[in-house]
């Protein structure tokens, strides 16, 4: 991808050699500002629109299921879902809209005396927007409203772009080829014993836990029963999710969210400890600081929360398995694709099912599968899974899956496109910016307007995860391997 090809990033560089850059030590909400701050904590801090388009784990294992059996048998199958958090939501809709638009109406006749008061007329504007639009969305699945939940989706997630989905495209037939580039092997901080140790060793659900609170310890960030919810994050294991899930907003206090079957490999735990705590959880504790993306005036659009994420994901697999994997994966971009032309569940998930085999069995993507083929069919199983997976994201919210109305949630754009906009931050020793707070997309030329450094961060990175890795993580596998021996 060519540099910064996306203007939010031409113009956060063009900014930045802006003479009038307000300081980080003076980055704060301005005293005219704070009233409104206060309301807008008391009503909004607690949505998390993931947690109102998620669906009951109920009705997910069920209709998974269901779905999996008609697939088999080649029958067209849509399924239905429950939305639990909106039966439990107490909220006067209408009085809330009304309260916000008011809100935004100050905010659009407030007029700035200085650049510090415009940062903050944007943010605030901004973030008020992005809450209408989560009434918006509240709206529709209460009233099973198919265009005004599109709507509200198309105001709070950046749409699917024809740049970012030939990058999926590309990235997509990489995966299908069998050949291999041939590169000079890199130097890694394990040996191959070590690698072998982590690819071998799983650990459950409460060894994730453990993990997760060690790091968050070391940056100070872990929050006990009794602290300030204002402290960091606790860590929960619970049935309620189907993925590892950092949430800043939410009805309870930040929360880390585990499910309860989840088993990784030791590998896996340590890219986790990277994304999740050293890249999500880090990130969303800076925001408490630098209001634009943080705290109060944190927008649900997550592009470059996710791609600092990403970054991470790279490092670990680079320096611990000498290779270059961590990259995101083209899948939730082409089931956005996907639905936004109109494809039902059941049309997107048989195309990821296809994707995911070509990928399984090294098949261009040009060549039609016989799926009465035995390599196929070996392989069938695993596909549907994965597939599911992807089309269930970006399906969550929906109330008809037939999808008439032609929409995604395509909040899942963030991994690819986050990931291509950290990528320019990097190359031009920026990235540091990327670490203060969750910045929505279009925040980005707003933060130019700062002048940032790294050691301006309340939590800079300190690459704890590595120190587990030696000092704990692979001792105790260790011990355990001397043992059995």
């Amino acid at each position: 991808m060519a540099e910064q090809e996306y203007p939010q990033t031409s113009k956060f560089f063009e900014n930045r050699q802006s003479p009038d850059r307000v300081p980080a030590s003076e980055l704060s909400i301005p005293p005219e500002f704070l009233p409104l701050a206060e309301r807008l904590e008391g009503l909004t801090q607690t949505w998390n629109p993931v947690e109102f388009v998620t669906a009951s784990s109920t009705s997910i294992k069920k209709e998974q299921a269901t779905l999996f059996e008609n697939f088999k048998a080649g029958t067209e199958y849509n399924p239905t879902f429950e939305y639990p958090r909106l039966d439990t939501l107490n909220l006067d809709v209408e009085a809330v809209h009304a309260e916000l638009r008011a809100m935004l109406n100050e905010v659009r006749k407030f007029k700035p005396s200085n650049e510090q008061e415009r940062i903050a007329k944007v943010t605030f504007y901004y973030k008020i927007r992005d809450d209408l639009a989560t009434v918006m969305l509240i709206r529709g699945m209460q009233n099973k409203d198919e265009d005004l939940i599109r709507r509200a989706m198309n105001v709070k997630y950046a749409s699917l772009d024809d740049s970012l989905l030939a990058t999926a495209h590309q990235f997509y037939s990489e995966l299908t080829s069998t050949q291999k580039t041939e590169t000079q092997p890199e130097p890694t901080l394990l040996t191959t014993e070590q690698q072998s140790t982590l690819k071998t060793h799983e650990l459950d659900a409460q060894g994730i836990k453990e993990a997760f609170e060690w790091v968050l310890n070391k940056y100070g960030i872990l929050r006990t029963e009794n602290d300030d919810p204002s402290k960091g994050f606790t860590v929960v294991i619970t049935d309620e999710v189907t993925g590892i899930d950092v949430r800043d907003k939410s009805e309870q206090p930040m929360t880390i969210f585990i499910p309860t079957s989840r088993r990784v490999t030791a590998d896996k735990l340590l890219e986790l400890m990277y994304h999740e705590i050293e890249g999500h959880a880090r990130q969303s504790m800076n925001g408490l600081k630098y209001k634009i993306g943080g705290g109060t005036l944190r927008i649900d659009e997550e592009t470059l929360y996710e791609g600092l994420a990403k970054r991470l994901d790279e490092r670990f697999q680079k320096e611990f398995m000498g290779v270059e994997t961590g990259k995101p994966g083209p899948f939730y971009t082409l089931a956005i694709d996907s639905a936004e032309k109109g494809n039902s569940f059941y049309q997107i998930f048989s195309e990821q099912v296809s994707y995911q085999l070509h990928v399984l069995l090294k098949i261009f993507p040009d060549v039609e599968l016989d799926f009465s083929s035995p390599e196929v069919q070996a392989k069938l199983d695993e596909a549907m899974k994965r597939a599911w997976t992807t089309t269930y994201r970006v399906m969550r919210g929906h109330t008809d899956t037939t999808n008439a109305a032609g929409y995604a949630f395509s909040k899942d754009l963030a991994y690819l496109r986050g990931w291509l906009l950290d990528r320019e931050l990097k190359a031009k020793g920026v990235e540091h910016y990327n670490e203060a707070a969750v910045l929505q997309t279009n925040a980005l030329p707003l933060l130019g307007r700062v002048a940032l450094q790294n050691s301006d961060l309340d939590h800079p990175f300190q690459d704890a995860t590595k120190e587990y890795c030696f000092e704990v993580l692979l001792p105790k596998l260790e011990s355990t391997l001397d043992v059995s021996e």
